[in-house]
């Protein structure tokens, strides 16, 4: 299932195909100057897919947005 959200957020980092969403191969290079973007599809994505992994080592994901939708 895919909604074109991430796309639509952030087209320099997501892909949407008839067959699902996929991020770019280059998006790890776009991570600094779209990061804002890149956090405002993972809050958007109704069907919970994105996941961010930090150079800290943090993360976020669909678990992380089911606990805290203040992000």
């Amino acid at each position: 299932m895919v909604c074109n959200a991430c796309e639509t957020t952030c087209p320099s980092v997501f892909s949407v195909l008839e067959g699902g969403a996929i991020m770019r191969t280059d998006a790890a290079r776009w991570f600094e100057s779209q990061r804002e973007l890149i956090e405002e599809a993972y809050d958007g994505c109704c069907v919970e897919v994105i996941r961010i992994e930090y150079a800290d080592g943090s993360r976020r994901s669909a678990a992380d947005l089911i606990c805290d939708r203040s992000r």
